[in-house]
């Protein structure tokens, strides 16, 4: 597990960001992702889910300068390059030590019911 800020509940009332990204409704900016047919967009399937963070989990491993490549292609690819940016200007406001605190660096742990 992570190492916790000393000071967490301080913190997290810095965090203000959190509510505000929960609160949000997503940004789908990508095409594909509902699941329309395009690569990457089948959100239908059972497994789906567990191949985003998968895919999303590999991405992080490349580096910074892949998701920078990412980011620029989605904002070119969508047209949408003010949304693109906003989100980032958002993100880079989060403070790494209240998410690792808070559980938001890593995926919830998968849960699967086994059928005896």
């Amino acid at each position: 597990m992570g190492r916790r800020p000393k000071d967490g509940p301080a913190l997290c009332a810095r965090f203000s960001c959190v509510a505000e990204m929960n609160a949000a409704a997503p940004v789908n900016v990508m095409p594909g992702a509902q699941g329309d047919g395009h690569p990457g967009g089948h959100l239908d399937e059972p497994t789906a889910g567990l191949r985003r963070e998968r895919m999303i989990e590999h991405l992080h491993s490349l580096g910074v300068r892949a998701l920078a490549e990412l980011l620029d292609e989605i904002a070119a690819a969508t047209g949408q390059p003010a949304i693109v940016a906003d989100r980032i200007e958002a993100f880079a406001k989060l403070d790494p030590e209240v998410l690792r605190f808070l559980g938001g660096d890593r995926f919830p742990p998968n849960l699967v019911e086994v059928v005896r």
